[in-house]
């Protein structure tokens, strides 16, 4: 039987989104790549591209792998294309063909819509809303027999179908806040108060938003995000303030910011958004904390990372540290999605890391399987004895999947694509059943859970017991 799931980040709008721009495009129509529900399988090429390049260009994430893999529930995460992306380091070749090729290979965008962004006309506040109206385009229409719907708040979910797939929209990036596509040029933010009221007015407001993303927006500083070859090409260094880099001199959390936090926290204007502190810089993330901790006392904000992995086995500021963040994401009982990408969980590192990724083809096919999943579950597994130790209430209610599918990452290769997310379901629960077997530091049969209740609350349950506190009218 199919197990239900919920995918608290995944961005299955971005590829089908960006191929809408072409004349041709035909968004409602099923095989068509403007196509919400169109398919696209990876080839055996894309395994040696992805070790390469650390990216994958096929779809991971849409409706049709969503529902094929049990996912119930996916937060849908809107990104207006930061200009940043198109852009190429002037070390690097930066023949304007050049670049438009490299986008397209990183992200399947097409031609027409790399040129939109490059307009000197491009407004990231227009372009949320048009992505938006994308996503409404067959909201409740069946699709070769499957139909998704976009909910307003939890009551819709649980009144509703229960065999359709249910989207939450959310938002990756404040920037797309700004009228133009000059974060620093103070005139495209004059509207910010009026934008973030119009989008918590939406038919289905966004549940949750990062402040932060690939490069600087103005708001906050951001941690390093691209590494390897796209690293390479592309230049996020201004406004980032990483362990591994000079620290910029602007401010972690610039007034702007400071507005902007205000405002989607606020109810006077509308529901509130939830703010995710990925792609934040630690320095920001602790300057948000203070906020929250001196403003917010009668008024508690949960915090909540939706894809990320802790700095133990990736030990860049991207990734949350034990004692800080993670602490503090179970102190307000917030979220924390762990991520399917192979870098994030520290696949690319150690000594012997590199060199297996090239030979995985030698191995069998349960062996690669469980390689991969350890990545995961050492995540998991570190986090919930963290919250153990520090002996918090239920260790394990925090950790939910935020997979960052179709986020232009390189996922673990056997868990690729959310209609694999049952496998990886399945292997959690074996997972589980060894860890208990084995003198494990949280006791078997803690507060009454076995390996399978874990595994539901890790994959179903924690996710869907935040929705009903939080996802509110």
């Amino acid at each position: 039987m199919t197990k239900p799931i919920i995918d608290i980040h995944s961005h299955s709008t971005l590829k089908p989104y960006g191929n809408s721009f072409k004349t041709d495009s035909n968004p409602n129509n099923m095989g068509d790549s403007a196509c919400i529900w169109t398919q696209d399988r990876e080839t055996n090429y894309d395994a040696d591209i992805e070790n390469v390049f650390g990216i994958s260009r096929y779809r991971q994430a849409d409706f049709t792998s969503s529902v094929d893999g049990g996912v119930r529930i996916v937060f849908t995460s809107l990104y207006p294309s930061e200009v940043g992306f198109f852009e190429i380091r002037k070390k690097a070749l930066s023949a304007n063909e050049f670049e438009r090729r490299i986008a397209q290979f990183a992200s399947l965008f097409s031609k027409a819509r790399i040129d939109h962004v490059m307009n000197s006309h491009f407004n990231y506040f227009i372009d949320l809303n048009k992505e938006y109206d994308f996503l409404k385009k067959l909201n409740g229409t069946q699709v070769n027999s499957k139909t998704y719907r976009i909910a307003n708040n939890i009551g819709d979910i649980i009144n509703g179908p229960g065999t359709d797939l249910w989207i939450i929209p959310t938002i990756e990036g404040a920037h797309v806040f700004c009228e133009g596509r000059n974060v620093n040029d103070d005139t495209a933010w004059s509207k910010l108060s009026i934008n973030i009221r119009s989008v918590k007015a939406w038919d289905h407001p966004p549940f949750i938003i990062t402040l932060a993303h690939h490069f600087y927006n103005s708001l906050c500083t951001h941690a390093q995000s691209l590494t390897g070859q796209a690293g390479s090409l592309l230049d996020q260094t201004y406004g980032m303030s990483d362990g591994d880099h000079p620290d910029t001199d602007l401010a972690p959390l610039s007034q702007r910011g400071k507005d902007v936090i205000q405002l989607l926290l606020s109810q006077d204007n509308g529901r509130r958004i939830h703010i995710d502190i990925k792609h934040m810089s630690i320095k920001a993330r602790d300057a948000y904390y203070e906020i929250l901790e001196t403003s917010y006392q009668n008024d508690p904000v949960p915090i909540i990372c939706s894809h990320g992995g802790i700095n133990t086995y990736y030990k860049h500021d991207i990734n949350l540290r034990l004692d800080e963040d993670i602490y503090r994401i179970y102190k307000t009982g917030g979220l924390f999605g762990v991520e399917l990408d192979q870098r994030i969980l520290g696949s690319d590192h150690g000594l012997f890391q590199k060199p297996l990724k090239w030979f995985k083809w030698a191995l069998s096919k349960r062996k690669k399987r469980s390689i991969e999943f350890n990545y995961f579950f050492r995540t998991v597994i570190d986090v919930a004895e963290y919250a153990y130790e520090k002996q918090f209430p239920n260790p394990w209610q925090c950790i939910c999947l935020g997979s960052d599918f179709d986020g232009i990452i390189n996922p673990l290769n056997t868990f690729r694509r959310a209609d694999c997310l049952q496998n990886l379901y399945d292997q959690l629960i074996e997972g589980l059943e060894d860890y208990f077997a084995n003198e494990p530091k949280i006791p078997a049969n803690y507060l009454g859970m076995n390996a399978e209740t874990i595994a539901k609350a890790i994959m179903y349950d924690n996710a869907y017991n935040f929705m009903v506190k939080y996802y509110v009218a």
